[in-house]
């Protein structure tokens, strides 16, 4: 929305979705303090075995706001795992990414 992500979820339909966190964020100094205040918030409410993104998506259900970079002109790749790994070791040695 203008910009802004309004809502991020895991269970977020492909269809409803307008891009993908590719899990690099930028946390300046004035969002910081409530981005932690959550963590600790969630982390009293038991929430343990959460993404740490669960703590902006309940500051975005309290109003605060996120922005977005589009970074749909860039090569990156995702690596969760060791087969990640292996892939995106293959494209780099067929030179996909520069």
């Amino acid at each position: 929305g203008a910009g802004h992500v309004i809502e991020l979820s895991k269970t977020l339909a492909v269809k409803d979705a307008a891009g993908e966190s590719i899990g690099i964020e930028r946390i300046d100094a004035e969002a910081a303090p409530p981005v932690f205040d959550a963590l600790r918030e969630l982390i009293g409410r038991g929430e343990t075995d959460e993404y740490y993104e669960r703590a902006y998506a309940l500051l975005m259900a309290r109003g605060m706001r996120f922005s977005l970079a589009d970074i749909s002109g860039y090569a990156w790749c995702e690596v969760d795992d060791h087969h990640d790994l292996e892939v995106a070791e293959k494209i780099l040695v067929r030179g996909l990414i520069s």
